[in-house]
């Protein structure tokens, strides 16, 4: 059997991480992050194949995190999946400006999420 591919979750909120750890730990190996900072050190050690982003941090925004890891030479082809509550037009440009692959909005189906991560995962 094939070995699972590894996501990535950032998200400020633990509960936020435990829904997704939930959703995904069936098909995939995940990684948790509390902080953009914590991510992108755990990002030194470990090779992920897709990154489930939350936009809104206190950190570090995620729409800054996905420009950082855009310009890296060893993560800008890490598919970035933009979560967020907010449906503000210009944000979500500024995700796929930085260079976000999807950007799904909170609360979000697991259907669709799952959709884009396989979308994402087999181009």
């Amino acid at each position: 059997m094939a070995d699972k591919r590894t996501i990535l979750a950032i998200d400020d909120n633990p509960m936020n991480l435990d829904i997704l750890v939930n959703l995904l730990l069936m098909n995939y190996e995940i990684l948790v992050a509390l902080s953009a900072e914590c991510a992108l050190e755990l990002l030194k050690k470990q090779k992920v194949n897709l990154i489930i982003l939350d936009v809104m941090m206190p950190d570090m925004d995620g729409i800054e995190m996905t420009k950082i890891l855009k310009a890296d030479k060893r993560t800008k082809n890490i598919p970035v999946l933009l979560l967020s509550a907010n449906h503000d037009k210009n944000i979500i440009a500024q995700g796929f400006d930085a260079g976000a692959n999807d950007y799904i909005f909170k609360p979000f189906s697991p259907n669709e999420l799952i959709a884009s991560i396989d979308h994402h995962l087999n181009r």
